[in-house]
């Protein structure tokens, strides 16, 4: 795995600096993610083969990140390619280029495929690369050698052998669902690596699990599983139904880890020296969506009876993901927190947001 920066900069070109653009190798395949003005003669410069890039990341539409696609797509025609090239971005990106292409004559002989994101997933691609971008290589400039980047346990495979080593990332397809999210977060990994292996810093990725606790995100729209959950048992209790809806079938298992175990994690590994780049940081225990959801229920609504009812129509999910997290407890950290405590820490701040 390698991730080559071939330019960080925005707006007007300088002769010192290049628009945004970065190309992510896994494996052999090379990913493009962003193409700035002058991305291709950057390709040339450091003697990247085109015809090894078959995916393109645009993060958002704005000139520094887009306006060389056009030209990289004539090049591609104008040097005979023939494979199929994907390319993903924000709602708008096909019409942006097949307009080009129609009115410059410039079809190619080869397929594109454009695979819109909704907005949402713009922003996941957009906000986490920009945001680790700017201060990886801020850090760096300043000479700061320490720095705790937080990834997520998404970035890993969707059917990972289980539990799951920090060696498996990118050993197989993401989950479809959480392709824009984990995307960006292992270009922020590669980052590191690259950074660490470069110039010898210390920059470490921690992968946490599922994180929950007081100030969580409890929106109807994008909420994460546990803060979901905590949301729904509190309206059957406010309310006069007697029944919890979940999505799927409720077996997916899942692990979760208690926010303060979290940042002692941070803590815990900010000035230490260690030779791996990506630590896993979670409790090693995982349960399914019912059984969370059973004692949620329990601890919340201990005198009524719900009944739990599955909405199939709605995905499952990953089906099982739970983190190996012996590197970490190798190093000497490991969770304290206990389950039933941090729920009804966690409660007891959601009903102040109510």
């Amino acid at each position: 795995m390698k991730l080559t920066i071939l330019g960080c900069f925005s707006a007007t070109p300088k002769t010192n600096a290049h628009t945004t653009s970065q190309v992510l190798e896994v494996k052999g395949d090379l990913f493009l993610i962003d193409c700035g003005e002058g991305t291709q003669i950057q390709l040339r410069k450091i003697g990247i083969k085109f015809n090894r890039i078959k995916h393109v990341f645009i993060s958002h539409l704005h000139g520094d990140h887009l306006y060389g696609l056009i030209g990289l797509i004539s090049t591609f025609r104008l040097l005979g390619r023939t494979s199929d090239l994907n390319i993903y971005g924000p709602k708008g990106i096909k019409e942006i280029i097949t307009i080009q292409l129609k009115y410059a004559k410039g079809w190619t002989d080869y397929n594109l495929f454009f695979h819109e994101l909704s907005s949402l997933e713009s922003e996941f691609i957009y906000e986490n690369v920009m945001i680790q971008s700017n201060i990886i290589n801020s850090a760096y400039k300043c000479g700061i050698k320490n720095i705790i980047m937080l990834g997520s346990s998404c970035v890993y495979p969707r059917l990972s052998k289980q539990p799951i080593k920090e060696k498996y990332l990118l050993d197989g397809q993401l989950e479809k669902t959480n392709n824009a999210y984990a995307i960006a977060k292992i270009s922020g990994i590669m980052m590191c690596e690259s950074y660490n292996e470069q110039y010898g810093t210390n920059y470490k990725c921690l992968m946490p699990t599922n994180t929950f606790g007081p100030n969580d995100n409890y929106h109807e729209m994008n909420s994460h599983f546990f803060p979901a959950l905590i949301r729904k048992v509190h309206r059957v209790k406010m309310g006069k139904k007697n029944f919890l809806e979940l999505w799927g079938n409720g077996l997916a298992k899942r692990e979760v880890i208690y926010v303060d175990d979290l940042a002692n994690a941070c803590i815990f590994f900010m000035n230490k020296k260690i030779k791996q780049t990506t630590i896993n940081i979670g409790t090693g225990k995982d349960y399914s969506i019912r059984e969370y959801a059973k004692l949620i229920l329990k601890l919340i609504i201990p005198n009524k009876r719900v009944k739990i009812k599955y909405d199939l129509s709605k995905p499952n999910g990953t089906p099982r993901k739970v983190l190996n997290i012996s590197l970490a407890k190798k190093y000497g950290w490991r969770p304290v927190v206990n389950l039933r405590d941090a729920i009804l820490k966690t409660y007891e701040s959601y009903l102040k947001t109510e």
